[in-house]
């Protein structure tokens, strides 16, 4: 992926992330199964989608980011992502329910953490940091935020990269778009409107940036 996708990619990990955040913490007795697990998955998966975007981009020292931001968020535990990871990829790869095991505190359903994950090769298995799994999903996630936004930070301060002439030729390349699209798309086409839709790109990003989870979904 160009360096010129990140941004539209980000935001769309992050609006997934943030949707099934919503539904975790509003989960009721008696929750509905179906939906917790595809939540906690969804959540999981798109957090190391995220992750594994920028480490794409950015390089192998995005872990090691990681790392320092959780122990600074008081979690030192160096087992935090490697237990995530290896859950994602049970989840992902071998249909392993995350939620398995559950319990209500104070009228919120919520979900215990699962024992023993193993690593694919079965060399070894890591345990939960935390008995609940939500809160491992939210430091993580809040963590990765951070380092999101350092690496993005070009990005949230500058200015649209596409010029005009670039636009049209980027309308002209698309295959099934009639000639007479193209043609009208690229006499209307100004630098305001890419101006103004680079600024709703970027005050996007930066809001699904900021910290919490949960809260951006049901705002408008």
């Amino acid at each position: 992926m160009s360096d010129d996708k990140l941004p539209s990619a980000l935001i769309w990990h992050l609006e997934c992330m943030e949707f099934s955040a919503a539904a975790i913490r509003t989960f009721r007795p008696p929750a509905d199964p179906f939906q917790m697990r595809m939540h906690y998955s969804l959540f999981i998966t798109h957090l190391f989608s995220m992750i594994d975007l920028l480490k794409d981009l950015q390089g192998k020292y995005i872990d090691a980011e990681l790392n320092a931001e959780l122990a600074e968020s008081g979690c030192p535990d160096q087992n935090v992502i490697p237990y995530l990871r290896e859950l994602r990829n049970g989840i992902v790869h071998r249909g392993t329910d995350p939620t398995s095991g559950g319990t209500v505190i104070d009228g919120v359903v919520h979900t215990i953490a699962p024992f023993d994950v193993s690593k694919r090769n079965g060399s070894r298995t890591l345990a939960p940091p935390v008995p609940l799994l939500w809160p491992i999903c939210e430091i993580s996630g809040e963590c990765a935020k951070r380092v999101a936004r350092r690496h993005i930070a070009y990005f949230l301060q500058g200015r649209p990269k596409a010029t005009l002439d670039q636009v049209r030729i980027a309308i002209d390349a698309v295959p099934h778009m009639p000639k007479w699209a193209k043609d009208t798309a690229s006499k209307h086409i100004t630098e305001e409107m890419i101006g103004l839709a680079h600024n709703a790109q970027v005050e996007k990003l930066d809001r699904l940036l900021e910290p919490g989870f949960g809260a951006y979904a049901s705002q408008p």
